[in-house]
């Protein structure tokens, strides 16, 4: 079999027997085709395997124990570039359609849209596996739009092989609704040669120093900037890590206190069981308004006025590109390893000029570490305003024992349509996606991360910036925060920056406006426990 596990082509003798064996006789014929399909079988994976660069795992099952399911029409639905589908359906789909004979598998590309798949589910034409956002799991959970995948993952036995931090964004309530395909991690890419000619001899560190490196990068040309120092920071990733970084959740620790039923007491942790009534959940309450939050969005605001200096006008059609960062209309960025791909294909020679930084941090004095691998500048750069240090208006400041460094990880993950007749295939098929061959053959069209630990030196990962990109998210990796509504937090949160961004609202006002909304929408949907789950701040 090839690298991919396709089975190689085979000579025939002219008596018809492959390799000049002898037919086998009718008494023994399925026999013989058992043993065949096993040996080609164990080949292909080993060859998986080594093609790799890891040892090989077992199966899906032992061949003596194995039990093929029965036969099948399983459909996938997820969201993923065109190399990423095309590995799909040309290599890995039928890979498993011939190990698992009467079983076919069709694949919907496109991301999982939680209204619309409610809608699915209420008339039984759900998919049978998906491919959820990394923020998703709490109202896939609460909606029961997916099976817990515990007893399976249990008897699977391979759970341990998996990144922890990949593991958060699939669990809740004590379960686990799915496992991670991929993990995605935004990291901080700068351009030495323009570092070095605004002043500085080492990625930016703090918060200060990337509002600074960004104003000096801006290259303005005929009254019109012609290269951005920075992209317009995102209402919610950034706003997320920012937060994230001041050892804040989007949620308040009275989220984690139970609230007695009307008329009766609390049970104390001394009391007995039965003595009183139990507690009911208290309702997820909303807590971004406070001085973590008006911190980091100052941060964002300091970086938005850095890269786009007042009365200059962008120059049209420049900053159009799928990656500006890729053609040199933006000097640095925060993303995924997907401009760095983009880059390595167009303008190979560039590679050698990015240098990814450490997740920057507030600058608080008498913080170890606070100013860890932050930019050395030869020239004195002026004195930063205090918003953007980790400060709010009024004077306080973020705790400075929570304050760490942040790699946001973005972990989309599989899991089993609650509706799916097929619940024992489907399984079968995400075991197979997850065996270490298809995760390095998924995530190298992607150049992000594989969710196994045993493939964090696979071969496609042994380029510098991504044994890099490896090392910041086992450093300071954190998943991104789960939320009851993925896409209304995100919009929400992009509204209230863009507000701030335009001068409409201050950033004390837009915080009390999203925290309001996002308080409304939470006690609307009715979904609680997120302090009484692992906090996502890690």
């Amino acid at each position: 079999m090839d690298a991919l596990g396709f089975p190689a082509t085979r000579s025939k003798t002219p008596g018809g027997a492959e390799g000049g064996a002898k037919p086998a006789r009718a008494g023994t014929r399925t026999t013989s085709r058992r043993a065949l399909l096993g040996a080609t079988l164990a080949a292909g994976s080993a060859a998986l395997a080594a093609a790799c660069g890891y040892a090989p795992v077992d199966g899906i099952a032992p061949a003596r124990s194995y039990r093929a399911p029965r036969p099948a029409k399983l459909s996938i639905q997820l969201e993923g570039i065109w190399d990423t589908q095309r590995v799909l359906r040309e290599k890995l789909f039928p890979v498993f359609e011939q190990r698992h004979p009467g079983i076919s598998v069709t694949l919907t590309a496109g991301a999982v849209d939680l209204p619309q798949l409610r809608r699915q589910a209420a008339s039984g034409r759900m998919p049978d596996v998906l491919l959820f956002g990394a923020s998703q799991v709490p109202a896939v959970a609460e909606g029961k739009l997916a099976v817990p995948l515990d007893g399976r993952i249990a008897t699977w036995g391979h759970l341990g092989d998996f990144l922890p931090a990949s593991l958060v964004s699939s669990q809740w309530g004590g379960r686990q609704w799915g496992l991670p395909l991929t993990v995605e991690v935004r990291m901080h890419l700068w351009r030495k040669g323009i570092l070095e000619n605004a002043g500085f001899d080492r990625a930016p560190g703090t918060w200060d120093e990337v509002a600074e490196a960004v104003r000096r990068s801006v290259l303005v040309e005929r009254g019109s900037i012609v290269r951005e120092g920075y992209p317009r920071p995102d209402g919610w990733l950034e706003f997320s890590a920012a937060l994230a970084t001041l050892g804040k959740s989007f949620f308040s620790a009275a989220s984690n206190a139970p609230s007695a039923p009307p008329g009766h007491a609390t049970a104390a942790p001394s009391q007995t069981a039965g003595a009183a009534t139990p507690a009911a959940p208290r309702p997820a309450q909303v807590d971004i308004a406070g001085p973590e939050g008006m911190a980091a969005l100052n941060y964002l605001l300091s970086v938005f006025k850095a890269t786009r200096p007042a009365g200059v006008p962008p120059l049209r059609g420049r900053n159009q590109a799928a990656y500006p960062f890729a053609t040199g209309a933006l000097a640095h960025t925060v993303d995924t390893a997907a401009p760095l791909r983009a880059l390595e294909q167009t303008y190979p020679a560039q590679m050698a000029d990015v240098l990814i930084g450490d997740p920057p941090v507030p600058g608080v004095p008498g913080v170890p570490g606070a100013a860890a691998g932050a930019a050395l500048e030869t020239t004195p750069a002026p004195t930063s305003t205090p918003t953007a240090a980790g400060k709010a208006p009024n004077g306080q400041t973020a705790p400075a024992s929570k304050i760490r460094p942040v790699t946001l990880l973005s972990s989309e993950w599989l899991g089993v349509g609650s509706q799916s007749p097929s619940q024992d295939q489907a399984w079968r098929l995400i075991q197979y996606l997850l065996e270490p061959a298809s995760l390095a053959a998924v995530n190298e069209t992607k150049s992000s991360r594989a969710p196994r630990k045993s493939l964090s030196a696979a071969r496609y990962l042994r380029a510098p910036h991504l044994e890099r990109m490896v090392a910041l998210s086992d450093r300071f990796g954190q998943p991104v925060p789960r939320v009851p509504d993925q896409a209304y937090f995100r919009d929400t949160l992009r509204s209230m920056a863009e507000e701030v961004f335009a001068g409409r609202a201050t950033v004390e006002a837009a915080l009390a406006i999203a925290a309001r909304q996002l308080q409304t929408e939470t006690d609307k949907l009715g979904v609680s426990g997120f302090w009484s789950e692992a906090d996502d701040v890690l």
